[in-house]
């Protein structure tokens, strides 16, 4: 369960030096911030509770480890220790929720306003939006199904908020973060494994290689429900209908597919994003006897794939 908003800059520090045993001066919880001075303790405990395992909890331990140690090198002790803490939490097994943002300095969030939300309390906060986006993905099989991509992007979202603490007059940019962008891939990534878009059928007349409005459509859903952030290849693959030579079906299945990948890029999507196959009069949707017209074969499939290195978190860095 998420605790309740208490601000940051206004909690004490979670540990008493000379005091407190180990196990006390390295625990963690929501309701406190880093102590510099036990840094070099927590981050060393950290240390030596990550575990290798697959599961989401060792690999948010790792996660959060690399973090610290990032923290630590650049002089940031406070904050080197608070996610040495969330690291040996973690690693313990522990429930460790994300960040909640409002209880950072930042800019637009929680409390602070910026001059634009002030003028306009419409205006979202987005880091709460994006946390809620998080946790629906966590809590929908993101943990379990892929852990090592789930733990990537929570601790990335952690970074996130971490990186865009300021003062009260400071101003806040979401895009100008590098946890901002690599949360959004990773998040974007994961919500792609969990719900694959599509696939959207974009369907040609006979012998046509001209988008129709209703195709026009499919291939606008398709740019706009694929997330703009993240490692997702946008796959293109063609079809035509048995009608036809063979050689006659490929060139025209090819041209199909040129078409709903120029209304890709013109609907948003990067072009080196885009793979396409023009398939013909191979492995139809509908098998046919030779010369039958089906019109659910004269398609072209929009779809969304993330790499199985992606899945599996073999291609995370830390």
């Amino acid at each position: 369960m998420d605790h309740p908003h208490v601000p940051r800059w206004r909690r004490g520090y979670g540990v008493v030096l000379g005091t407190l045993t180990l196990a006390a001066c390295t625990n963690w919880s929501p309701n406190m911030q880093g102590n510099p001075n036990t840094e070099g303790i927590t981050t060393s405990a950290a240390k030596e509770a990550l575990r290798n395992d697959a599961t989401f909890t060792s690999a948010l331990g790792r996660d959060y480890y690399a973090l610290a140690s990032d923290r630590s090198a650049g002089g940031d002790l406070s904050d080197a220790d608070y996610f040495a803490r969330k690291s040996l939490a973690a690693s313990k097994g522990e429930v460790v929720p994300p960040e909640d943002n409002r209880n950072w300095l930042i800019a637009g969030q929680g409390q602070i306003k910026t001059r634009a939300q002030e003028a306009n309390p419409t205006i979202p906060n987005v880091m709460v939006q994006q946390r809620q986006r998080l946790v629906t993905a966590l809590d929908d099989g993101g943990r379990s199904k892929y852990p090592v991509l789930a733990a990537q992007a929570q601790s990335r979202f952690d970074c996130w908020v971490e990186q865009s603490e300021a003062s009260y007059s400071g101003r806040w940019k979401e895009s100008n973060r590098s946890g901002n962008s690599q949360y959004m891939s990773a998040i974007s990534d994961l919500e792609v494994l969990l719900h694959p878009p599509g696939p959207y059928n974009a369907y040609f007349d006979w012998n046509g290689k001209k988008l129709s409005p209703e195709a026009a459509a499919a291939v606008k859903q398709a740019a706009t429900t694929i997330p703009q952030d993240g490692t997702a290849r946008v796959q293109v693959i063609g079809f035509a209908d048995r009608s036809g030579t063979d050689a006659y079906n490929h060139k025209l299945t090819q041209e199909r597919v040129e078409a709903v990948r120029a209304a890709l890029i013109a609907d948003g999507i990067a072009a080196d994003r885009i793979d396409t196959v023009a398939k013909g009069e191979n492995d139809l949707p509908v098998a046919t006897k030779d010369g039958v017209r089906e019109p659910k074969n004269r398609v072209v499939e929009i779809s969304a794939e993330v790499s199985p290195e992606v899945a599996s978190g073999s291609s995370v860095s830390r």
